[in-house]
């Protein structure tokens, strides 16, 4: 289940990626704003997009995680 949602969340990421980068290259007429668009949509979007749907993804790890041992006395 979490390999398949993480391999659905990039492929995601992947056409976010590809239309930010080639929308922004045809919607800003200027070359270095149109750069500086993407770089800052890597940053301010794409990282807060990874953690966001990585801690939603806790519910999960922790449905399956191991028990916790308790130390014998």
């Amino acid at each position: 289940k979490f390999t398949r949602r993480f391999v659905v969340f990039y492929l995601f990421l992947a056409v976010l990626n590809e239309l930010a980068w080639r929308g922004g290259a045809s919607f800003i007429a200027d070359a270095n704003a149109a750069d500086k668009f993407y770089a800052a949509f890597k940053l301010w979007g794409v990282m807060p997009i990874t953690i966001v749907f990585s801690m939603l993804q806790m519910p999960l790890l922790s449905k399956y995680a191991p028990d916790p041992v308790t130390p014998a006395q």
